[in-house]
């Protein structure tokens, strides 16, 4: 198999391997694939990943492919053509996996609310942090929808604080 047409497991279709086909213009890419893996191409993941570059005219283009997702889902070979011609108008050629970050420090709680509250940023939140008692900013964070493992972080972080 060609590095063209390459899979990660050997029975998938890698979708770097159809971003890259689409880049380069590969009209006969889709055609050439194994039928296992024409049936593994996803129109709408491979959409969705186009709309990862960064902004430009191609947006306005896909944002018209849009309408034909579904309707043509049945017709893959045709979406793949579509996704070529909105890719003229892309900017960049690049695409990225970012890989989850595993030991990501936790962001602060407390200031998160704040910031998503006051719609300012955690520095600016920083600031505000004064003006609030910690009551009002565990009702911000029932208001702003926090999920209960959430708000029981804001509530140990801000007794943490409070002992400090």
């Amino acid at each position: 198999m060609d590095e063209n047409n390459s899979t990660v497991d050997g029975k998938g279709l890698d979708i770097f391997a159809v971003l890259n086909a689409i880049t380069r213009k590969d009209v006969n890419f889709f055609r050439q694939l194994p039928e296992h893996q024409k049936k593994k191409f996803s129109p709408f993941l491979t959409y969705q990943w186009m709309f990862g570059q960064p902004m430009g005219d191609h947006v306005i283009m896909l944002n018209e492919i849009n309408q034909y997702i579904f309707p043509l889902r049945d017709k893959p070979e045709l979406l793949y053509h579509l996704l070529i011609v909105a890719n003229e108008f892309a900017p960049s050629t690049r695409f990225n996996w970012v890989k989850f970050a595993k030991n990501k420090p936790k962001e602060d709680a407390v200031l998160g609310v704040i910031a998503k509250a006051c719609g300012c940023s955690v520095r600016e939140a920083a600031l505000y942090r004064s003006a609030f008692a910690d009551s009002e900013i565990i009702v911000m964070a029932h208001e702003l929808g926090y999920q209960p493992d959430e708000i029981k972080d804001v509530t140990a972080q801000l007794k943490r604080a409070a002992t400090d």
